[in-house]
This record gives structure tokens, C-alpha cells and sequence, in this order.
């Protein structure tokens, strides 16, 4: 009878290597289990402990939680048997490689910032429009004219005075030069001179009391001019500006008969000298070439006319302008 129970007993005698534990690398005693016994440990009827470390890897048909056992034979054993010590080996070694991996994104990130930083440094940047500097260029536009003629008396024999509108319109064009210098916060300042020619001139039909129309006032703007200063905000190639200064003109006025043999009588042939402001636009489409646009407004004053200089007689004629003109500019 105790040999029966002897030969029941799984022999426990035969000490087998196994794989070190991770903590302590030591061999590990382990019972060998007959054949019979694993089937019976494998069917859940034996309460068999494993104190060795195994090592879990996924099956290659199947993809199962199998594990291997050197001490054992090549049988492979369901996962469910492995500890809770085990399993947390088994997943603390993925939190440890997504710590890992989480620590090095953190250390490169800066290196990544830097290099960006570098590439944009080296990239090259447009430097900002300079309207520093000398510039000459021409200009054409439209001058339209307001003009008073004034004699007391009429002048010619009349009992009351004459007051006639003579107003001188037409194209003008010219020359101008001037130099800006910009400042630190973007404001421009400058000067400039500008002299125009033209066509502006105006016919009146003058009534001297005698029936009809016999006479004529030609009013002719021979030249205009002027010297001003510009200040304006510069938005890197486009200058809106202002400008004002000193203006002065060349005024004719002409008496014409309308039939007969008296001819053209030279009313006044004078310079007038008044003021003008105006604002405008230029854009540097290049570095040297520049657009511009500008309106003008002048006021040249009044003068006696040339005719009646030391005579008692009252008179005097006025001449206003508005100027709309376009320009181009060099700048050196």
C-alpha cells in the first residue's frame, strides 16, 4: 500500500535550470512533473505554483499568450495560469518604453524650435522702400482757372463799373526736382520745385454799352511755378504726402476788337506771386522710377493791370487755380 502511494506522488527530486528572475539572479529549484501530473495540473485537477519567471510571447499561428519554460517540456501553457506578479512585469515594461519615448520627444522638441529658428535667420528679408534722396521728372495735368478783371468807372466811357469773369482753362505740363530724406519712424520729408507750361487761356465777350459785342478779353496763363515743402507717411513704396509753398504765375490780358481796325490792346502782362497746397500720392514701382498723382491749389493774387499803372482809375485783375496733375520721377 506504501508503494502505491509512493508511486503516486510526483517525484520532486531533480533540481532543473531555469531562467534568473530580474530581481534575483538565482537558480530557482523547481519540481519536475511527470507526464501524467502536468496533464492533470493542465486540466486544473493538481494546484501546482510556479515560482520561476516566465517569459510571455505571442503565438506565431494564433497570436495567444503562450509561455516556455526551460525546465519543461516543449508544451505550451495557457496564459491564464501566469501571476498577477507577472502580467505586471509584462505591461510595466510597455509603460516603461512609452515613459522613454515620451522623454526623448520632450528633449529633441527644443532642438526642433532652434533648428526652425535657424532656417528662418538665414532666409533673406526685403529690405523696406528708402525715399531717401534726389529725384527729377516731368509732369502734365488740366489747370482750371478763376479770374476777376475789375475797372471802375467801365473804363471805357461807362458810367458804371466793369467787373467780368475771365476765366483762363486748359492742359499744362512741365518739370520738377526735389529731394526727401526719411526718418527713422517712416515720416518723409522734403522740398521741391516745379515750372509748367501750357494752353490754359479763356476768351470773354465784353458788352461796352454801345450795342452789340465789340470787343473781346483774351486772359492767357503764360507759365506758373512754385517752391514747396512735402511731408508725408511712407508705407514702404507708397507716399501719401502734403506739400505747400510759394507760387507764382505769368498773366496775360488781352483786349481784342471784334471787328475793326483797333487790333489787340495789352490790358496787363505781369507776374503774380501768391501761394499754393495741394496733396498727393507717388508709388516706387522700382527702385529709381516713381509714379505719381497730385492736386493743386493756387492763389496768385491780385494786381493792377499794366495798362492803367499811374493812372487815377481803379483796377485790377485776380487769378486762382486748381491743378490736377500726373507725374514720373527719377531718383538718383
Amino acid at each position: 500500500m506504501a508503494t502505491t502511494d509512493r508511486e503516486s506522488t510526483p517525484a520532486l527530486s531533480r533540481t532543473i535550470p531555469v531562467r534568473a528572475s530580474p530581481r534575483r539572479r538565482r537558480r530557482v529549484p523547481v519540481r519536475r512533473l511527470p507526464v501524467d501530473a502536468k496533464r492533470q495540473h493542465l486540466a486544473g485537477q493538481t494546484d501546482l505554483t510556479l515560482s520561476t519567471t516566465i517569459r510571455v510571447r505571442p503565438s506565431p499561428r494564433r497570436g495567444r499568450r503562450t509561455m516556455q519554460h526551460r525546465g519543461i517540456d516543449s508544451s505550451w501553457v495557457s496564459a491564464k495560469h501566469i501571476s498577477s506578479g507577472e502580467r505586471n512585469t509584462f505591461w510595466g515594461g510597455k509603460q516603461t518604453m512609452k515613459t522613454i519615448l515620451l522623454a526623448t520627444a520632450f528633449i529633441l522638441a527644443p532642438v526642433g524650435v532652434a533648428s526652425a529658428a535657424d532656417i528662418n535667420e538665414t532666409l533673406p528679408i526685403a529690405a523696406a522702400y528708402d525715399w531717401s534722396g534726389l529725384y527729377a521728372g516731368v509732369h502734365a495735368g488740366y489747370a482750371a482757372g478763376k479770374s476777376n478783371l475789375f475797372i471802375a468807372g467801365g473804363g471805357f466811357g461807362g458810367t458804371s463799373d466793369l467787373n467780368e469773369s475771365i476765366d483762363p482753362k486748359g492742359f499744362i505740363g512741365g518739370i520738377h526736382i526735389g529731394a526727401n530724406y526719411e526718418m527713422a519712424n517712416r515720416f518723409v520729408i522734403g522740398a521741391e520745385a516745379d515750372l509748367a507750361y501750357g494752353n490754359a487761356d479763356g476768351l470773354t465777350p465784353l458788352n461796352t454799352g454801345g450795342g452789340g459785342v465789340s470787343t473781346l478779353l483774351k486772359s492767357e496763363l503764360k507759365w506758373s511755378g512754385s517752391a514747396r515743402l512735402r511731408a508725408g507717411y511712407a508705407f514702404d513704396r507708397t507716399l501719401p504726402y502734403i506739400t505747400a509753398g510759394v507760387a507764382a504765375a505769368k498773366y496775360e490780358v488781352i483786349g481784342v476788337s471784334a471787328g475793326g481796325p483797333g487790333g489787340e490792346i495789352t490790358l496787363h502782362s505781369d507776374s503774380h506771386i501768391g501761394w499754393t497746397v495741394g496733396a498727393g500720392v507717388e508709388h516706387a514701382f522700382t527702385d529709381r522710377w516713381i509714379a505719381r498723382a497730385e492736386y493743386r491749389y493756387s492763389d496768385f493774387g491780385s494786381q493792377d493791370l499794366s495798362i492803367a499803372v499811374g493812372l487815377p482809375t481803379a483796377t485790377n485783375v485776380d487769378l486762382k487755380t486748381h491743378d490736377i496733375r500726373v507725374g514720373l520721377s527719377y531718383k538718383f
